[in-house]
C-alpha cells in the first residue's frame, strides 16, 4: 500500500462516526398497575341513618367511570330525592 492510501484510511477511520453504545436502563420499569380489589361495603345513609350495601360490582362500575366517592344516600332516599327534584325543578338551583 502506498503512503497516500494509508493516510487516507487513517483519516477516514478518525472521521468516521463511532456507533453509540446501547443505552443502559438506569431505572427499573414501573410495575403493571394492580386492579383494586372490591368488596361489599356497608354504608349508613346520611338522611335516614339506615344501613345499605354498596356491592363490589357497583364499586367497580362507578370506579371505571371516574366516580371514586361512595354513595351517601340509600337507594330509597335517593329515589325520594330524585322524585322531589323532578316535581320541583327549580328547588335544586342556587
Amino acid at each position: 500500500m502506498s503512503n497516500k492510501t494509508q493516510i487516507r484510511q487513517t483519516i477516514n477511520r478518525i472521521l468516521s462516526p463511532v456507533p453509540a453504545p446501547a443505552p443502559v436502563p438506569s431505572v427499573r420499569p414501573a410495575p403493571e398497575p394492580v386492579p383494586p380489589k372490591y368488596t361489599d361495603k356497608i354504608i349508613t345513609c346520611v338522611e335516614c341513618a339506615k344501613s345499605f350495601v354498596w356491592n363490589a360490582g357497583e364499586q367497580e362500575y362507578y370506579n371505571k367511570r371516574g366516580v371514586l366517592n361512595a354513595p351517601k344516600h340509600c337507594p330509597a332516599c335517593k329515589a325520594r330525592r330524585r322524585q322531589y327534584f323532578n316535581n320541583h325543578p327549580n328547588q335544586g338551583q342556587k
